[in-house]
């Protein structure tokens, strides 16, 4: 997705959230049934600031669960973008 480096990333997202999923990465994805009203999606992608602006985007419906390396990459520009904005 639009450059960066490619990594497998799991999301958490509400059942109503997956065809956005399906719609952006096609069938090469899987879904496991994480609860009642949640799915966790693996998928590949390219990781950049393209990437987090869309995960971004899609609300708190939508949360990065791994790897560990991406999360914390979430959690530094969700900080910046905090700080530009308070």
């Amino acid at each position: 997705m639009y450059g960066g480096r490619d990594e497998s990333v799991t999301v958490r997202v509400i059942n109503d959230k997956v065809g956005i999923f399906l719609d952006r990465f096609g069938k090469d994805i899987s879904i496991f049934k994480a609860d009642v009203n949640h799915v966790d999606i693996r998928f590949k992608a390219a990781i950049s600031g393209q990437f987090f602006g869309w995960i971004f985007g899609l609300g708190e419906d939508v949360t990065i669960i791994g790897p560990k390396s991406v999360v914390d990459e979430a959690k530094e520009i969700a900080k910046k973008l905090y700080s530009q904005y308070k």
